[in-house]
């Protein structure tokens, strides 16, 4: 099913995150759903590359990126965490649909 997304200024897009404890059929159900919606999202010409659930109004961490190269063309994380870094620098435009229309170099 796809799933409204919220926009700034909603203050659940501050927010803090918890943390996904159990994986269950609502979680599984969840990243499904986020997948439909950014692989479907129509306010582009393209398709999103990633969403977080806090966009979808859920403030749990969890995040879909889409990966053509995949079976069903995309792939979850559950509680991600940055535990290394590395020195290669790449740059390229983003955009987010949380925030329409404005895009930045990152």
């Amino acid at each position: 099913m796809k799933l409204k997304i919220i926009q700034k200024p909603n203050p659940l897009l501050e927010q803090k995150s918890k943390k996904i404890t159990i994986i269950d059929e609502s979680i599984k159900r969840l990243a499904a759903d986020m997948a439909e919606t950014m692989l479907g999202y129509d306010k582009k010409e393209e398709s999103g590359v990633a969403i977080a659930a806090v966009q979808v109004g859920v403030p749990v961490r969890m995040t879909v990126i889409r990966d053509d190269d995949s079976t069903n063309g995309y792939f979850v994380l559950i509680n991600p965490e940055i535990v290394k870094g590395s020195k290669k620098e790449v740059s390229d435009m983003e955009g987010c649909m949380s925030v329409p229309q404005k895009y930045g170099q990152v």
